[in-house]
């Protein structure tokens, strides 16, 4: 999928096959993307997700038009059908990483109905889902958090990736938020799926100012540099990319002095339970 769901694309485990285990050396030599963490267990190379909120936001003063018919505001009637499309896109997905799929059909129900309940911000009318010939085909659903418009959740069927449907929701509801008079729309992603930010970013979301993200980056790449001992010329690019990691976390610690710390990190709370680990969750 074409990082259309807020919070990621399949993963899976990379192991090494059981007939040629990779020694320790062989594993430290191992690439390492960001966002995942690396364990070396019984001769194989296992990864698992580390999710790094990354805080974004679209203006709605963009003029694109959506080209999607059959769209709509999501009424009460369309809870089951939600519940199952959210399963649907999100089963076996990093977000849901070791998640049998009763549980992700349990949590899938939970998400759609804490929108309805308002349990993360009031619905906003901007919500919008695409329907087809065949059934619900995505949906964009926003809340007013701290009265700000905020994207909720966003997922597409499997059966219709790449048909343009996550984009074309998010111009309906800028569109909407624009008519209201609200000046922009926020979002997050995982910053350990690729896909995902390299969507959010072909949409024209535009990331905002995060220390955590920043302090996890720097640290990354100085971990990279000093487990891989990279060339001379690889080495300009990264110290190049580490200076100015550096330079941001000190304009940004800069900013958290004159501002406060809510300048700096981001509110998350309307995903965060989606992004706690699964023994923390709790109910």
């Amino acid at each position: 999928m074409a990082g259309e769901p807020n919070f990621g694309m399949p993963q899976a485990v990379s192991a090494a096959p059981a007939s040629s285990p990779l020694s320790i050396e062989e594993f430290l030599r191992l690439p390492r993307e960001f966002g995942w963490s690396y364990q070396h267990v019984d001769g194989c190379s296992l990864r698992t997700p580390q999710v790094i909120p990354i805080p974004a936001r679209i203006s709605t003063a963009q003029k694109k038009e959506a080209s999607l018919a059959g769209v709509r505001e999501p009424g009460p009637g369309d809870k089951t059908a939600l519940a199952d499309l959210y399963q649907a896109a999100f089963v076996g997905s990093r977000s849901y990483f070791g998640w049998g799929e009763d549980e992700v059909a349990e949590d899938a129900w939970h998400s759609v109905e804490s929108f309805y309940e308002g349990e993360r911000g009031e619905p906003d009318p901007s919500s919008r889902i695409a329907l087809d010939s065949e059934g619900l085909a995505g949906a964009a659903l926003v809340v007013r958090h701290r009265e700000v418009p905020t994207l909720y959740l966003l997922f597409v069927s499997p059966a219709r990736h790449r048909r343009g449907i996550g984009g074309a929701l998010i111009i309906a509801v800028l569109q909407a938020l624009r008519a209201s008079g609200a000046p922009f729309l926020r979002s997050a992603f995982d910053g350990g799926d690729a896909a995902a930010r390299a969507w959010y970013r072909a949409v024209g979301f535009v990331e905002e100012p995060s220390l955590p993200v920043a302090l996890a980056r720097l640290a990354w790449l100085r971990g990279e540099w000093e487990r891989r001992g990279g060339s001379e010329e690889e080495g300009v690019a990264w110290r190049q990319e580490m200076r100015q990691l550096s330079d941001a976390i000190r304009c940004l610690t800069d900013l958290a002095k004159a501002k406060g710390s809510e300048a700096v990190y981001p509110d998350l709370t309307v995903w965060q339970r989606r992004w706690w680990p699964k023994r923390l969750r709790g109910s």
